[in-house]
């Protein structure tokens, strides 16, 4: 069997912020830096830090393939997706999953995993 590089980006000792395989980049959850403001303030952070890892990873948000949204409390899910709505491409909407979730850091409402090719 050949080995292939797995490029990482965004490493720590605990977590990769995204790892690229075979043509694809998967980002691990995602929260916003500084979650201040509603939901769909911090929504709208946290979808352009993604937009920034999926540049560095070489895809863009219309090459998204899934993503997986935790909501810290589902009455978050109008406010999540009228942000969602306004930054997803509509001719390349991926697979998705919503779900409430405890997250680890208390102030952060939402986080977000995504696979892109």
């Amino acid at each position: 069997m050949t080995e292939h590089p797995i490029p990482r980006l965004g490493t720590n000792p605990r977590l990769s912020a995204v790892s690229c395989y075979a043509g694809f980049a998967f980002l691990s959850g995602q929260t916003c830096s500084e979650p201040f403001g509603d939901v769909q303030d911090e929504t709208a952070k946290l979808l352009s830090k993604i937009d920034g890892l999926l540049a560095n990873a070489g895809s863009a948000r219309d090459r998204l393939l899934h993503a997986t949204i935790h909501l810290s409390d589902l009455r978050h899910y109008d406010a999540f997706n009228t942000a969602w709505d306004q930054w997803i491409d509509p001719s390349s909407v991926p697979s998705r999953t919503c779900v409430q979730a405890l997250l680890p850091r208390k102030e952060c409402r939402v986080e977000i995993t995504i696979i892109a090719t």
